[in-house]
């Protein structure tokens, strides 16, 4: 299921697991992007954005990167501009 008819889903709609995922995660990361600065703790409202935004690899194997960096933002370097 696209996630682009996300607006579709009810608390009635069955979905695979895969896909369960894909909407909790695109939930989630529109929830954390909406999120006015002032309310994110201060450690997390002052980091830096990476160039690879979203699309960074590197956040998911290397925890001391994913806690420097903000990647909720889009990428400004890579194949995923």
């Amino acid at each position: 299921m696209p996630l682009n008819h996300a607006e579709r889903i009810t608390a009635a709609t069955h979905v695979c697991c895969t896909c369960h995922e894909k909407l909790v995660s695109f939930l989630l990361y529109w929830f954390r992007v909406s999120m006015p600065k002032y309310l994110l703790p201060s450690d997390a409202s002052q980091r830096e954005d990476c160039w690879y935004g979203y699309a960074c690899r590197t956040q998911h194997h290397n925890e001391e990167h994913a806690r420097k960096r903000n990647h909720v933002c889009r990428p400004t370097r890579g194949a995923n501009m």
